[in-house]
């Protein structure tokens, strides 16, 4: 069994977010040849760090690792029960889950927002910019009663920067640091 793309992204956002790290396991053939499923996910991996690296290279944990609605995920795991090793499985997963850097705060966001984002643990100051990675120009946003509304632009299958996760780069956020 693999982890689908989505799931497999869901997954990096959210052991980042704790200040994880994650160990991929390769099992190539007698031969050396990788499987297509595992070569698969390699590049579609590939593919979306080539978007949203940023967010995870050098990244650590903010300290709010994740707010908002539940989405729906897989997330197979191990875990210890009675001292009996038992697999679970997570099933949701909140819809933000953030990163940092020196630079700039990242929110995860796990599923297409909609028009409009809204983020309640960041406070934005006077020098606050949103931008949605691999999408230049910034976005708007307000301060509101809830949070920060960011206002996502109508974006076209074929204009979305990558899939499944999409990643916000907050700078001159107040409490980020």
């Amino acid at each position: 069994d693999y982890l689908s793309e989505r799931d497999l992204l869901h997954l990096l956002a959210g052991t980042l977010a704790r200040g994880g790290n994650i160990h991929f396991d390769l099992s190539p053939a007698a031969d050396g040849t990788i499987p297509m499923i595992q070569q698969e996910r390699l590049v579609q991996l590939g593919d979306w760090l080539a978007v949203n690296g940023e967010a995870v290279y050098g990244s650590r944990r903010w300290s709010v690792t994740h707010e908002g609605p539940l989405v729906e995920t897989l997330n197979p795991r191990l875990v210890k029960v009675d001292g009996h090793w038992l697999w679970s499985a997570a099933t949701e997963t909140p819809l933000i889950h953030y990163t940092q850097t020196d630079e700039a705060l990242y929110a995860f966001c796990l599923a297409w927002p909609g028009r409009e984002l809204l983020l309640a643990q960041p406070v934005p100051g006077p020098q606050t910019e949103v931008r949605l990675l691999g999408y230049p120009p910034p976005l708007r946003w307000q301060t509101g009663p809830q949070g920060m509304r960011i206002e996502v632009p109508p974006l076209s299958v074929a204009e979305l920067p990558c899939r499944h996760v999409w990643v916000f780069k907050l700078t001159g956020i107040q409490n980020a640091g």
